[in-house]
């Protein structure tokens, strides 16, 4: 817990910058910070949510935090437009919400991640197990098409990271983020960041003219997915990308088709073959209630017979993968 040790630094800081989430904001420990009005902070911390004992005098006070934050990140909110989405200096992302759609401010910041998680520390967190080491590495650097499934803040990103580590330093990456979180410490990654003059489809187009062994996206949501597989399948193979999905083969492939038919001109069939064609691997990863996150199922995608063909490599089951 937070609670009176910090406070005086806090009352220092409320002045100069950001008032109590500036120590969450550095501590290492933290990985997100969850504001929901000026009297009750949570963070997660080594995957577990945790109320705090900081606060703000009042909502207003709050505000002013906030447009503060959005002055540093040159956005803006207030009344008339009162959502935003902005990225502090250090890469932490801020999304915020106030009334008249909320009854108070409301700040969630999801901190930028610099440390890589290595295998030692993946498998001490079991998030990984022993046997999937040597196969992850083969498959990376044998260039499979590998898809990362999980819910929201089921560690698909942190998985997606350590399975960079495995591609060879002489290949070049390109990496396609709508907010940068991945951080890699590849010596030829070459990161790109959409904004609103410039989507992630037109990233993904622009990327296949800047010479890439693989490209990676950070999540796929809409017509790029389309882009991503064309390319996965005409000599970009090993690239790498992660979609919101839960822990079945198919729901994955129908996710997918729901983005890949933005591009327009192909049918669901078309798609779905095209996807199981395309696709060699599908980890799904999951966040269990003790905040603990898992890969919990590996899928080989062996074609398609009218649905995709796929066998289990890896499931979870009763402690055991």
């Amino acid at each position: 817990m937070y609670g009176l040790a910090q406070k005086k630094q806090h009352d220092t800081d409320r002045f100069l910058d950001l008032g109590p989430i500036e120590a969450l904001l550095n501590d290492p420990e933290v990985s997100e910070i969850m504001v929901n009005g000026h009297d009750q902070i949570f963070v997660e911390k080594r995957g577990s949510i945790i109320l705090t004992d900081l606060h703000y005098r009042n909502n207003d006070d709050l505000m002013n935090v906030l447009y503060r934050i959005m002055q540093k990140c040159g956005r803006r909110i207030n009344f008339s437009s009162p959502l935003e989405d902005a990225r502090l200096p250090d890469g932490s992302r801020v999304h915020a919400v106030v009334p008249p759609i909320t009854d108070y401010p409301v700040i969630t910041i999801r901190k930028f991640i610099r440390q890589v998680f290595d295998t030692d520390e993946l498998l001490e967190f079991g998030t990984i197990s022993q046997d999937m080491v040597p196969f992850f590495d083969a498959v990376v650097k044998g260039k499979a098409n590998i898809i990362i499934c999980g819910a929201a803040n089921s560690g698909k990103t942190t998985f997606l990271r350590w399975l960079t580590t495995f591609i060879p330093p002489e290949e070049r990456i390109i990496t396609i983020e709508d907010m940068r979180e991945l951080n890699l410490s590849h010596p030829h990654n070459v990161a790109m960041e959409a904004n609103e003059r410039v989507s992630i489809h037109e990233l993904m187009i622009n990327s296949l003219r800047m010479r890439p062994d693989r490209i990676i996206i950070g999540e796929v949501r809409g017509k790029e997915t389309f882009e991503l597989l064309q390319a996965m399948g005409t000599g970009h193979e090993g690239s790498l990308t992660t979609v919101h999905a839960n822990y079945d083969i198919n729901e994955a492939v129908h996710r997918l088709i729901r983005a890949m038919i933005q591009a327009g001109n192909v049918t669901a069939e078309e798609l779905e073959y095209m996807i199981c064609e395309t696709m060699d691997l599908f980890v799904f990863v999951k966040r269990f209630p003790n905040g603990m996150r898992k890969v919990v199922k590996v899928v080989q995608v062996e074609g398609w017979n009218n649905g995709p063909v796929s066998r289990d490599i890896f499931i979870y089951r009763n402690g055991h993968k």
